[in-house]
């Protein structure tokens, strides 16, 4: 933000919310900034991929 102030540029710092479920669920109000979206969408990077075909295997084999 120094920088951009000493190039006289217009700087705006909007709050960062750490969002979690019930925020993405009833929403915060606002769009969310994509530096809260990289935070929501890395957390658990690590969890253990579902198999598509396995997820969704129930409803694949029925008849429409």
């Amino acid at each position: 933000m120094q920088l951009a102030e000493e190039l006289g540029l217009s700087v705006k710092a909007g709050n960062f919310e750490e969002l979690d479920l019930a925020a993405m669920v009833k929403g915060i109000g606002r769009k969310a900034t994509d530096e809260e979206l990289m935070d929501y969408l890395s957390k658990n990077n690590d969890a253990k991929s579902l198999n598509l075909e396995a997820a969704f295997s129930k409803y694949s084999n029925k008849k429409r």
